[in-house]
């Protein structure tokens, strides 16, 4: 029975290490023979009788981290966070973590069997994505802030990299475009295997065609990124370019402004709470019903209102705006083909962010053409107006997002 045993571990290894190849094969099993020899067994974590598994799992992770280099100091994990963060992560199931032992003692572990798609591997079952990705940033939101690891790494690396102090850059608008040029850079400077470069880009021509087509067979995704991009051009870009000034000139400076961004911020916060535990099954309807309270934060502005009345608004926009983003990727994650979701998100991000800055660069001249009120009541005019046609086109009002626990083709089907 134990050489029954071994043999089984030998081909259970050869199965998730060898791969497809003969080659491979064979050096899994010869890796598998050597792993014998010094005692070193596989187990599933699920499959593991040890009561202290998590404790000696945890343990042994935490020693292993110890030698990661690190360019800020590591906060480690109590055993309870660890435990949270990796056995109560709906994307993370006990029967694909696998642990290495050597007598009682855990030496390694790993998460196996995770299928490969474009190149990524998926480490959780498609309909977690969202539940997973929610999880994790709820889970670690502050720790990269320095108050919360009560130390001052991020500010000392900021003086060091920038040899700026905080009273120099105090009341300064910052630009961030070096870390996208530096991007950029060091993508072009990437050189792939003549192989890979084939088979990521076969024809970049064809990619951007079939990627159109994939944006545009379901009426419901082009239709709202080109009302979502126009939003960003007429109504959300003025509000953001004006209020400022506004709040300059008419509010006493820029504590008003700060108060009204905060309102912005909290209803943002409550926003993505919601949209976690929310999802409607009209789901387009409804952020469109919602983002017809963004108009009440322009038209307010526009008449000089008292800014903590501008501000309640600004947090109904701030909820409007981080919902309506929680049930839209919810929706492409749901109803879009894993093969041709990152196309898609592509062309949708491409006509947010084409339209964004545009109205960041017009808010000015136009405003100095039309006034500044006028502006904004256009701003406030125009997404009440639009909202109410988008959300009677056939494609966007029938759409219904399917329920949490469904099974991916029903919820295409649904969606469709």
């Amino acid at each position: 029975r134990g050489n029954d045993l071994h043999r089984h571990e030998h081909r259970r290894l050869g199965r998730r290490v060898g791969g497809s190849t003969g080659t491979n094969f064979i050096a899994s099993l010869h890796l598998a023979r050597r792993m014998h020899e010094q005692g070193v067994s596989l187990h599933v974590l699920a499959e593991d009788s040890d009561p202290q598994k998590f404790r000696k799992l945890y343990e042994m992770v935490m020693e292993a981290e110890k030698d990661i280099p690190t360019t800020v100091p590591w906060r480690v994990l109590t055993f309870a966070e660890w435990m949270r963060f990796w056995f109560e992560n709906p994307g993370v199931r006990k029967e694909n973590f696998w642990i290495a032992r050597e007598g009682g003692a855990i030496v390694g572990c790993s998460v196996l069997d995770c299928p490969v798609v474009r190149g990524v591997p998926r480490f959780v079952p498609s309909d977690l994505y969202v539940g997973s990705f929610s999880f994790e940033w709820n889970t670690h939101k502050r720790t990269q802030l320095d108050s919360y690891r009560e130390d001052a790494s991020s500010e000392e690396m900021f003086r060091r990299k920038t040899g700026l102090t905080p009273e120099q850059v105090k009341g300064k608008l910052v630009l961030d475009a070096g870390t996208y040029g530096t991007s950029a850079l060091l993508l072009a400077a990437m050189t792939l295997p003549a192989r890979a470069r084939t088979a990521s880009a076969p024809n970049f021509l064809r990619e951007l065609r079939d990627g159109w087509q994939a944006f545009t067979e379901h009426t419901w995704v082009w239709v709202l990124t080109s009302w979502i991009s126009l939003y960003f051009l007429v109504t959300y870009a003025p509000f953001f370019v004006l209020g400022p000034y506004i709040a300059k000139h008419s509010f006493g400076g820029a504590t008003a402004w700060a108060f009204i961004v905060t309102g912005e911020a909290i209803g943002s916060l409550a926003g993505g709470v919601v949209g976690l535990r929310l999802r409607p099954q009209r789901a387009m309807v409804v952020i469109g019903a919602i983002f017809t309270v963004t108009a009440l934060q322009s038209a307010l502005l526009a008449v000089h209102a008292p800014y903590p009345t501008i501000a309640v608004a600004a947090a109904f926009a701030g909820f409007a705006f981080s919902y309506g983003t929680v049930v839209w990727d919810t929706s492409l994650q749901q109803q879009i083909a894993p093969e041709k979701l990152s196309r898609v998100s592509a062309y949708n991000w491409m006509g947010a962010m084409a339209f964004l800055p545009a109205g960041y660069a017009l808010a000015g001249p136009v405003s100095d053409l039309i006034g500044m009120s006028a502006y904004l009541w256009i701003g406030a005019a125009w997404v009440v107006v639009t909202t109410s046609v988008v959300i009677c086109v056939r494609g966007v009002r029938e759409f219904r997002l399917a329920p949490p626990d469904a099974p991916r083709e029903a919820a295409v089907a649904v969606g469709t």
